[in-house]
């Protein structure tokens, strides 16, 4: 697995037992976002989605964490072997990490929670494929953290647990983590958009095996 130094911004590969504790972002993608092979080779500090890469790597650092991971930049998506593995592991990178921000690049900066919470379900985030398993995945409900455009932390997933269960219609106790011995099973649970767009899950969800 690699990592991204939070000091550095420097690339470094672990193995499974020797992984340590880092940050895991989920966004959505728009131009400018930085590859591995430009992240290898820094020359990169000029594009878009480095900032994004940078502010990551800054609120880690301020929470006490050496290492963050960025799916743009931390997959070579040049080697099919790498990008299967990175497929199949992806749910259980987001479960493992210490936490997991969710940068929401068209929430706006209001700083009242109830206007963050209003405009919560039209976030371009809640129709992505991959948002489910990414919002499931972490373990702790609070370590899911959510910013707004301008990088002001709105709350975490507790905070949102209500508005987060109506437009995607997962159960909040599994948001919240009261049924924690549950996980989605892939492909078990398909995904789909309902009204407004917003992300819904259908199908069971059991235990894996």
């Amino acid at each position: 697995m690699k990592l991204i130094n939070t000091s550095t911004l420097e690339l470094h590969d672990f193995y499974l037992a020797d992984i340590p504790p880092y940050a895991i972002l989920s966004h959505t993608w728009s131009d400018g976002e930085v590859n591995f092979q430009e992240m290898s080779s820094k020359t990169c500090s000029s594009k878009k989605g480095f900032a994004k890469i940078a502010k990551t790597c800054q609120i880690a650092l301020a929470d006490g964490l050496e290492y963050a991971w960025v799916d743009t930049c931390c997959i070579d998506k040049l080697s099919s072997a790498k990008l299967s593995e990175a497929i199949n592991s992806m749910y259980q990178w987001y479960a493992k990490a210490a936490l997991c921000y969710v940068y929401l690049e068209d929430l706006p900066a209001d700083k009242t929670l109830e206007l963050a919470e209003k405009a919560l379900p039209s976030c371009r985030w809640f129709t992505r494929g991959w948002t489910l398993q990414e919002l499931l995945a972490p373990k702790t409900p609070s370590n899911v953290r959510f910013y707004d455009k301008k990088w002001f932390f709105r709350g975490s997933k507790v905070n949102f647990v209500s508005a987060i269960s109506k437009c995607t219609r997962v159960p909040e106790g599994v948001l919240t983590g009261a049924h924690a011995a549950f996980q989605p099973s892939y492909p078990a649970v398909k995904i789909g958009l309902g009204r407004k767009g917003c992300l819904f899950a259908v199908g069971r969800i059991g235990r894996e095996g």
